[in-house]
């Protein structure tokens, strides 16, 4: 992860964080003088806006993309739902994946998980 990445999560917490990038990742943003009637507040509250203020202070600020946007977002997506039993079809339609793709994902987690019982480190 980046720095601004890790900065965003000290400063806002992980959901707010989340929630923030998959809206606005990857792009750059102004961030306003003060919290109130700020678009940034529509998506993380006037408070998470605040401390934005606080932590970048006001101007430009250039979010990374990080794995919740794009093809790395709906992967990471995808296996998390896996993770939590989710049925591929399922998580096919929530991360917006073909089910063969899921499939694949399916299978390395499950190789994940077998190579770790062998691990002798």
């Amino acid at each position: 992860m980046s720095e601004i990445h890790d900065q965003l999560i000290a400063c806002l917490g992980e959901i707010d964080t989340q929630k923030l990038l998959r809206t606005l990742g990857g792009t750059r943003i102004e961030v306003p003088q003060t919290a109130r009637r700020s678009k940034l507040s529509k998506i993380i509250g006037p408070d998470g806006v605040a401390r934005l203020i606080a932590t970048f202070g006001p101007g430009r600020l250039v979010l990374p993309m990080g794995d919740v946007r794009g093809q790395a977002g709906r992967r990471a997506h995808a296996k998390r739902l896996l993770t939590e039993g989710a049925a591929t079809r399922d998580v096919a339609r929530q991360a917006d994946l073909h089910t063969r793709s899921v499939e694949r994902y399916r299978r390395q987690l499950r190789e994940d998980r077998q190579l770790s019982l062998f691990d002798d480190d």
